[in-house]
């Protein structure tokens, strides 16, 4: 399985769990932008974080040999 496609499976397991978190979160304390807004968060920091990564291996990558 490819690296693509394993991250796209951990995606779809993960996505009703947060939906889950999201609308007990929003239940429980009546503040939905709240739930949405930490969600949001984790998701684009956990994009931004992959995609620093990635540039951070590909100049490695790029790097003449001695």
């Amino acid at each position: 399985m490819r690296r693509a496609e394993r991250r796209g499976l951990l995606a779809l397991i993960a996505l009703p769990f947060l939906l889950a978190f999201l609308i007990r979160h929003a239940v429980r304390t009546d503040n939905m932008l709240l739930a949405i807004g930490l969600v949001v968060g984790s998701v684009l920091g956990t994009r931004w974080h992959d995609r620093r990564k990635a540039r951070k291996k590909a100049r490695r990558g790029s790097e003449p040999l001695v």
